[in-house]
C-alpha cells in the first residue's frame, strides 16, 4: 500500500497501534501530513492497557482525531490500516 497525500487544505492524520502482551500495555503512533507531504505533528503514546488488536486500531483513530483537534486541524483525513 502506497502512502498518498491528502487534497490540498487538508491534513492526512495516520495513525497505527500495537499491542504488548507481556508489558500489558498499547503504543499508539500518530503522523499528521499537509498536502505537501511535510510532517506538521507526529505523537507516540504508551496506554498502560491490554488492549486486543482492534481496540487499540480504535483507541489509535481516537487519539489521532483528539491530537488533530488540539493542534488546530479541523479539516483532516483519516487512514490506518486494519
Amino acid at each position: 500500500m502506497n502512502w498518498s497525500p491528502p487534497p490540498p487544505g487538508l491534513c492526512k492524520v495516520n495513525v497505527d497501534a500495537t499491542t504488548f502482551n507481556d508489558i500489558r500495555s498499547t503504543g499508539i503512533g500518530i503522523v499528521i501530513r499537509d498536502s505537501m507531504r511535510e510532517v506538521v505533528a507526529a505523537l507516540c503514546k504508551k496506554l498502560e492497557a491490554p488492549l486486543g488488536p482492534l481496540e487499540a486500531k480504535s483507541k489509535a483513530f481516537e487519539a489521532g482525531i483528539l491530537f488533530a483537534l488540539s493542534c488546530g486541524f479541523t479539516d483532516v483525513v483519516l487512514e490506518g490500516d486494519l
